[in-house]
Order: C-alpha cells, then sequence, then structure tokens
C-alpha cells in the first residue's frame, strides 16, 4: 500500500514536471512598419514623383526611402514609441510620434506630406513712425515698405508677408515673446494690404497704419525692431517639439533684413 501511494506521488510529480516545462509559442519582437508620402510643390500641388524621402526612428540605425509612389517600410523595429523622422533636401523635415508594436507587418495610418521650401527673398526698405495732427489732436501713425525678389510671379496668391514688430532684433515668427504686433500681406488682400507688381518683383506697402498694440508698445523714447516674413497662405507645415513642447515651423521660412525705429 505504501509502494502503491509513492509510486502515484512521483507520477504525478512527474506529469505537472513535464507540463511546466513545455516551451510556450514564441512571441515576436519585431516587425515591419510601411506608410506613404507626398511631396507637394509651393503651389499647393502633388509632385508624381515621391521618391526620395528619407524616413528613420530618430537615433536608431534603421531607415527607408520612399519609392516613385511614396512608399515606405522599415524592417526589424521592436516594440517602441519611436520619433519618426521624415526629411528630403528643400522639403523640410517633418517628425511624427508613433508608439509601434513590433509584431508582423504594420502601416502607418496616414500619409505624411512634406512641402517644397519657398526661396525667395524678402526686403524690408523702410520702416517709420511719425506725429500726425489731425482736428486738433496728434496721433502716431507708420509707414512700412518691402518687396519679394527671386520668385514667379505666378505663386503670388500662395503667399504671404508677415511684417512683424518687437522689443528685440531676434525676431521670430510665432514666438509671441519676440512679436508685440504686425501687418499682413497678400493676394487678394481683402483688408487692403495687397503685394503689388512691381517690375519682377512683389512690393508691400502701407501708408497709413494707426500706432496700436498691447502694453503701450509704442510709448515715446522706445527703440522697435521689424522684420518681414515669407510664407505660404496655406500656411507652413509646424510640428511640435516634443523636446520643449513648443511648435516650430517644418520648413526655412524666407526673412528680410531686420530695420529699428526709435519712436518720437
Amino acid at each position: 500500500m505504501k509502494i502503491t501511494s509513492i509510486v502515484t506521488v512521483g507520477l504525478v510529480i512527474f506529469i505537472f514536471g513535464c507540463k511546466s516545462t513545455t516551451p510556450t509559442s514564441v512571441q515576436k519582437t519585431s516587425g515591419l512598419l510601411s506608410g506613404t508620402v507626398a511631396l507637394i510643390d509651393i503651389n499647393g500641388n502633388s509632385f508624381a514623383d515621391k521618391s526620395g524621402v528619407l524616413i528613420q526612428p530618430e537615433g536608431y540605425s534603421q531607415s527607408a526611402l520612399s519609392d516613385s509612389n511614396g512608399n515606405w517600410s522599415i524592417n526589424g523595429l521592436s516594440s517602441h514609441t519611436y520619433n519618426l523622422v521624415f526629411s528630403k533636401t528643400g522639403y523640410g523635415t517633418m517628425k511624427h510620434s508613433i508608439t509601434y508594436i513590433g509584431e508582423d507587418t504594420i502601416r502607418y495610418p496616414t500619409t505624411v506630406y512634406l512641402f517644397q521650401e519657398l526661396t525667395c527673398n524678402v526686403i524690408l526698405d523702410s520702416v517709420s513712425v511719425v506725429f500726425d495732427s489731425i482736428f486738433s489732436f496728434t496721433k502716431k501713425e507708420g509707414y512700412e515698405s518691402g518687396r519679394v525678389t527671386n520668385i514667379s510671379l505666378t505663386d503670388s496668391t500662395n503667399l504671404k508677408v508677415i511684417v512683424y514688430f518687437g522689443y528685440s532684433p531676434n525676431i521670430i515668427l510665432g514666438d509671441t515673446t519676440t512679436y508685440i504686433g504686425g501687418s499682413l500681406f497678400q493676394n487678394p488682400s481683402p483688408a487692403g494690404y495687397p503685394l503689388t507688381k512691381q517690375g519682377s518683383d512683389l512690393k508691400f506697402r502701407y501708408d497709413n497704419w494707426e500706432i496700436c498694440g498691447p502694453n503701450g508698445w509704442m510709448q515715446h523714447g522706445k527703440t522697435v525692431y521689424v522684420q518681414a516674413f515669407v510664407i505660404r497662405k496655406s500656411g507652413e507645415p509646424v510640428i511640435t517639439d516634443v523636446a520643449t513642447g513648443k511648435w516650430q515651423y517644418v520648413n526655412k521660412i524666407p526673412k528680410s533684413n531686420v530695420v529699428s525705429v526709435v519712436i518720437p
């Protein structure tokens, strides 16, 4: 009886011991990520040839180049959150964050668009502030003018010229810490700030803007710095910098010289 019990216990241990050492199914730790890109010209039209875009997870060696149809794929990616960097010379650099589960073939859910950079030049010719007496009271008025060169006039309807005013000569478009006011020129211009053909250039000029703005920025004796920027009317593509949380432009933005004026 004792012998039978020992044999039975031993058999149970053997059976469960074998069960616990049986290998489970192998889980995949890497896979293939694929997607599509498109290239957009300065007029907002898509290029037929979408090849040559470099796609690379930031900080990793794996990469891919898009083919003529804009298709790309990267193999051997493990489960991780990646910053995918999309870049091509002349089209800026776009970054997209994706949490990737490294199993099988995963399709990136959206087409990534890269926009052709503007290559025009913008020149700020003059900015001034004057006193003007009207009906026995005095107000300050501003005068500004400049021009856009080295661009086809057929592109003018897709352009905006933004004139920014700030207290620092280092004016950053979109950074409100350096921005205190501005003017917008475009075609067509509902507000009456057009871009006018002048020879091979586009001229912008506003002769009578009344001084206003937050924080009393036109106070006597203050030095105000002025700079003009050219962007596309549809808006420049922007991304959020994951390190700082601030947004930034993907493309280089043509910007003018900086002109300063002392408020009388």
